[in-house]
């Protein structure tokens, strides 16, 4: 049996794909989907419809957002070892804060329990 031929994409099919490529360049610049629409030059309501219609396209756009987030986080922490370089307490602070446990604000303090006194209730 012969399998019928594959239909060439059309002329909207083609632009669309160009369109979705240029998207998911500037989402991996910039994970910020406003951002990355407004340049490709597509609204989001039809970024949004082709996310709800196109599965693939779906999964390339979560990953190309992460690995903008991924490249935003390493130009972030530059800044901040830059800083750190220059001498800034403070960036040295936040650093120290979320890499080392021993300058973590976040942890609670136990209190020895014989600083507290035992009550006894009769009933």
């Amino acid at each position: 049996m012969k399998k019928a031929p594959k239909k060439k994409p059309s002329l909207i099919d083609q632009r669309q794909g160009k369109e979705k490529a240029l998207l998911l360049e500037h989402l991996q610049k910039m994970p910020v989907v406003q951002v990355a629409c407004a340049k490709t030059g597509i609204s989001r309501a039809t970024y949004y419809r082709w996310l709800k219609r196109d599965k693939e396209f779906k999964w390339e756009v979560d990953d190309a957002k992460e690995q903008g987030v991924d490249m935003i986080n390493d130009m972030a922490e530059s800044v901040v070892i830059k800083r750190i370089q220059e001498s800034d307490i403070g960036a040295a602070k936040y650093w120290l804060s979320h890499h080392s446990p021993t300058y973590d604000s976040k942890r609670k303090q136990i209190e020895p329990l014989d600083k507290f006194p035992i009550i006894y209730i009769n009933r």
